[in-house]
């Protein structure tokens, strides 16, 4: 659960659907996403969480975007683009 007022922009999202981006109003940090194709769905960002360790990720996404350095770490499903 988040508290206060939140902002929200809508802008094309990779698959060319609309993407609702909500921030803070004060500080401008993103907090969550709504993927224009997944209704329902609602992406955290888990910066914004306060105890980022009591989430254990389900997936990895955008593999194909990964940098050179980043590590696959644990056997999960990976994709190369976002699959909800």
């Amino acid at each position: 659960m988040f508290e206060g007022t939140t902002k929200t922009f809508t802008s094309p999202g990779g698959s060319g659907k609309p993407m609702l981006r909500h921030f803070c109003p004060e500080c401008g940090s993103s907090i969550a996403q709504e993927p224009g194709t997944s209704p329902g769905i609602v992406v955290l960002n888990v910066g914004t969480l306060d105890d980022a360790k009591s989430i254990t990720p389900a997936r990895e996404i955008f593999c194909d975007d990964a940098l050179p350095w980043v590590q696959m770490i644990g056997d999960m499903p990976r994709f190369p683009k976002r699959s909800v």
